[in-house]
């Protein structure tokens, strides 16, 4: 799957002329197994992975590949910035763009992020006050990317970094938040065949749902412990893998 066409289809494959030279490196991957005999504690093998998750983060990139195609840390850059919003219809000041997407990537159109495979995408999301930092960098010539949730569109812009939305007028009502998710949509009652426990307990409590694994919802709605305990038993402890 890292270079299939799942989500968009032919326009996400990368393409190669005839005689091209490209070299890309995957990996290496980490794989974290935990377990519990005490069902009850199921969901503490979710936090325990989360803990995880963060104490790889910060060994990366791991020293112990001995490969010429893969860069330690010495051999990576960084980049810095802060991002604003410049929308006249919410505000007269710039305003920083909070827990904002930024990401680097070779190529530079505007969207292009949406279907570049061949080469690297790096992303990160802001601060509170639209501060960013990309670390781990690989040397080369990249295009910066980025969208604010609750803004519509993205952009690729250089330098003094500032989002201008389009937008024809101010904002007289909406569906939903624009954040590129379903978080909020209501979802009528789904055939019973269908669903699963814990998107029951999603509808029951919210009346919404949002796009993705019943994990990802799970989390987005922070559905209680003792609610997602007594899903877990029901689904032999495999809910939060």
């Amino acid at each position: 799957m890292f270079h299939g066409t799942h989500y968009i289809g032919d326009e996400i494959l990368a393409h190669f002329q005839e005689g091209e030279e490209w070299r890309k490196t995957f990996g290496p991957f980490f794989v974290y197994l935990n377990s519990t005999n005490n069902v009850s504690n199921a969901y503490n093998l979710w936090e325990d992975a989360k803990k995880q998750r963060l104490l790889e983060e910060a060994a990366w990139p791991y020293e112990f590949v001995s490969s010429s195609y893969y860069l330690t840390a010495k051999g990576l850059g960084s980049a810095t910035g802060r991002l604003y919003v410049q929308d006249r219809f919410i505000s007269g000041s710039l305003i920083p763009a909070k827990r904002a997407y930024v990401g680097l990537l070779a190529a530079r159109t505007a969207g292009a992020w949406h279907t570049e495979s061949k080469d690297y995408q790096l992303w990160v999301q802001t601060d509170s006050n639209g501060y960013f930092t990309i670390k781990n960098v690989i040397p080369g010539v990249y295009g910066l990317h980025g969208w604010v949730p609750g803004f519509i569109g993205s952009e690729t812009q250089l330098g003094n970094l500032t989002y201008v939305p389009r937008r024809d007028g101010p904002t007289v009502w909406e569906i939903g938040f624009p954040d590129r998710t379903a978080l909020g949509y209501y979802v009528p009652d789904v055939n019973p065949a269908l669903s699963t426990n814990c998107l029951s307990i999603v509808q029951r409590s919210s009346g919404n749902m949002a796009c993705g694994t019943d994990t990802r919802i799970c989390i987005l709605y922070q559905i209680k412990r003792s609610q997602s305990e007594s899903t877990i038993q029901k689904r032999n402890g495999s809910l939060l893998t």
